[in-house]
This record gives C-alpha cells, sequence and structure tokens, in this order.
C-alpha cells in the first residue's frame, strides 16, 4: 500500500517471461524448493480472492510460525496479494503481502515484491518485525528471479 508507514517493498527486473515469473509466485508447494523465508503455502482452493490457506515462517529464530492467509487480490498474470494475520489478531493487525508484475517484453519482467501492515496493532507490529521482514524480503525477491529465470 502506498504511503504505508509499516511496509517494505523490493523492485528487480526478471530476466524471464512474465508467465515464468507467475508461475514461480502461484506455485504454493515451490516454495519451500526455493524460498530463504517460508517453509509453506497451502492454499485450499482456487487461485482467486476470499481463498483461504496457511503459510509457515521462521519468526524471530528458528521456530516455525504458522498464520492464516487468505487471497485478497488476484489478477491473472499481473498481481497477487494475500492477507495473513496472527491467530486471535486479526482485528488488531494484517500483514498484506503482494507481488506485482509488469511485462516489460518478451522475456522481461518487472517485479514489485512487498508488504504493508494494517490495523490498530500495525506500529507495534512492525517494531517487532519490521527489520527482520526488511531483510527477508530482499533475499526473497532475489530468490524469486532466480527461480524464474533459472526455469525460462
Amino acid at each position: 500500500m502506498e504511503g504505508s508507514k509499516y511496509q517494505t517493498v523490493e523492485e528487480c527486473i526478471v530476466e524471464a517471461g512474465i508467465d515464468a515469473v507467475w508461475h514461480v509466485i502461484t506455485d504454493f508447494p515451490g516454495y519451500s524448493k526455493w524460498s530463504p523465508g517460508i517453509r509453506q503455502i497451502q492454499i485450499d482452493g482456487a487461485l482467486k480472492p476470499g481463498t483461504q490457506g496457511i503459510i509457515r515462517f521462521p519468526l524471530r529464530g528458528e521456530k516455525l510460525t504458522t498464520m492464516p492467509i487468505e487471497l485478497t487480490r488476484v489478477e491473472n498474470g499481473t498481481y497477487l496479494e494475500w492477507q495473513g494475520y496472527p491467530r486471535g489478531l486479526r482485528g488488531l493487525v494484517r500483514g498484506n503481502h503482494y507481488h506485482r508484475l509488469e511485462k516489460l517484453g518478451p522475456t522481461r519482467t518487472r517485479l514489485l515484491h512487498g508488504e504493508y501492515f494494517t490495523g490498530i496493532g500495525a506500529r507495534v507490529a512492525w517494531s517487532i518485525v519490521g527489520q527482520a521482514y526488511v531483510a527477508g524480503f530482499i533475499k526473497s525477491t532475489a530468490a524469486i528471479k532466480a527461480e524464474a529465470e533459472r526455469g525460462s
């Protein structure tokens, strides 16, 4: 979300077609193979808004955190967003994770990859995990790029 104080966003140019990048970010079982931070994403249904699932990732150490997620925006081939929230705290803080793709040519894609926090607990949540999120997004964006370029 542009203008949010509690966000991280990374941008890169991927030397692969937009379909290859879309495949990487929507192949949820594949995240465990290439993502430096996400251990599992499980989506229970179709790739459309409202579909729910879970994400597992280490938070502040190696202990895995399991968080419910819901797909909130899907624009086939160009935009994917899900919202996650700590169990029991949905009304207080939400993390909105997104990937925006822009076709620059047949084998070139701009990737914007980010997360923004919303809710009355966003400031507190960001003060706890923000620094780790920024570092993680730098690594994760590079991993998306490498995986898409390897597969193209």
